[in-house]
C-alpha cells in the first residue's frame, strides 16, 4: 500500500481477514505509546483503526503493527470536513490533561530552544533555515498543548457510514492543537486569520525540518511557502 520515510505498509490477510500491516523503524517505546493512545481513544468514543492482535495476543510483533482495514471515502464536502473538525476538537479535549509526550519527541514550540523531536533533527539544517523555522514556531509560544494527530490530510481521513475515522497516527504527539485545525479548510477550522497564519507557518517549518535530508525537494517547497507567508 506504499511506503514513506518511516514505514512500509501492506494489505495482508490474517486469520481470514483483510488487514493493514505496518512495518516501522521507530523504537518500541515509541510504538507502544502509539498503541496505548489508540486504545485510549477508543474508550472516548473516537473512531480509530482497531488493532489486530497476533495469534498469541500481542499488539505488535517487533516493529510490525496490524490494524483492521478501514473501508470508506475521503471527505468530499463541507459537511464531511465539519465532522473532521469536530473529531479533532474531541481528540484535543480528551487529551488536554494528564497526557505524556511521545518518547523522544517534543512540541514545535520546544524546538525554539531544543534540537531534536522524534525524527526531526535541527542539527541537519543550515543556520539560515534554522532561524526561519524557529521564528515560525515561536509564534505559537504560550499556546496550550494536547495530543494532536499531526497529519489530518484527506488521505488519512475516512468517512464510514457518516462517521469519521482517522488513519495513520505515526506523527501523533503532544503539541499545539492549532496545527491540526490549520490543516482543515479555512471555513471549518474555526480559527482566526492570525491563529491560522501562525499555525500554517509552524506546520510548514515542521515539514521542512522533518524532511530536510530524506525528501529535500518537498522540504524546500514547504520552506518556500513559509518564506512567502513571512514576506506578506
Amino acid at each position: 500500500m506504499g511506503s514513506g520515510t518511516v514505514n512500509e505498509v501492506r494489505e495482508v490477510e490474517f486469520d481470514g481477514r483483510r488487514t493493514v500491516a505496518r512495518l516501522g523503524s521507530r523504537d518500541t517505546d515509541d510504538l507502544d505509546w502509539e498503541i496505548e493512545l489508540l486504545q485510549y481513544l477508543r474508550t472516548t468514543g473516537l473512531n480509530v483503526p482497531r488493532l489486530v492482535p497476533t495469534s498469541d495476543g500481542r499488539l505488535r510483533a517487533g516493529t510490525v503493527i496490524l490494524m483492521e482495514l478501514v473501508d470508506g471515502e475521503m471527505p468530499k464536502d463541507d459537511a464531511d470536513w465539519n465532522k473532521v473538525a469536530d473529531y479533532l476538537r474531541r481528540l484535543h479535549d480528551a487529551t488536554s490533561e494528564g497526557t505524556t509526550q511521545r518518547p523522544g519527541w517534543r512540541s514545535c514550540v520546544d524546538l525554539v530552544t531544543e534540537t531534536k523531536a522524534g525524527p526531526v533533527d535541527l542539527t541537519e539544517l543550515p543556520d539560515d533555515v534554522l532561524v526561519r523555522c524557529r521564528a515560525a514556531w515561536e509564534r505559537l509560544a504560550g499556546s496550550s498543548r494536547t495530543i494532536i494527530h499531526g497529519d489530518p490530510n484527506p488521505t488519512n481521513v475516512r468517512v464510514v457510514d457518516g462517521a469519521v475515522v482517522l488513519l495513520d497516527w505515526d506523527e501523533a504527539r503532544l503539541d499545539v492543537p492549532l496545527l491540526d485545525l490549520s490543516a482543515l479548510p479555512a471555513e471549518v477550522s474555526g480559527l482566526s486569520q492570525t491563529e491560522r497564519n501562525a499555525a500554517v507557518g509552524a506546520a510548514h517549518a515542521w515539514e521542512a525540518a522533518l524532511f530536510w535530508t530524506t525528501a529535500p525537494d518537498y522540504a524546500r517547497r514547504r520552506l518556500a511557502k513559509l518564506d512567502l507567508m513571512s514576506a506578506e
